[in-house]
């Protein structure tokens, strides 16, 4: 899904990922990865194991475009 350009209040532009509403908030800390098609170098979209048992029949509410940026930081991975 990944693969666009989001404006983001810290990073400005950049690319961007879907990310449940749990995750977002930190309600659960379990990051999945969605499967990804073979050979895509887009980042991952990500949801906790509740999300993930209902992909991909999840309501649209629960998902956000989040700069990957972001993903990263709220993940802990290094910048």
């Amino acid at each position: 899904m990944a693969g666009e350009l989001i404006q983001c209040g810290d990073h400005s532009w950049a690319p961007w990922s879907i990310v449940c509403t749990h995750l977002l908030r930190g309600t659960s800390k379990d990051w999945q990865p969605i499967p990804q098609e073979e050979g895509s170098e887009a980042e991952n979209d990500w949801l906790c194991p509740e999300c993930f048992t209902k992909h991909p029949d999840l309501p649209v509410e629960d998902l956000h475009a989040v700069c990957i940026h972001c993903v990263r930081k709220l993940r802990g991975e290094p910048a």
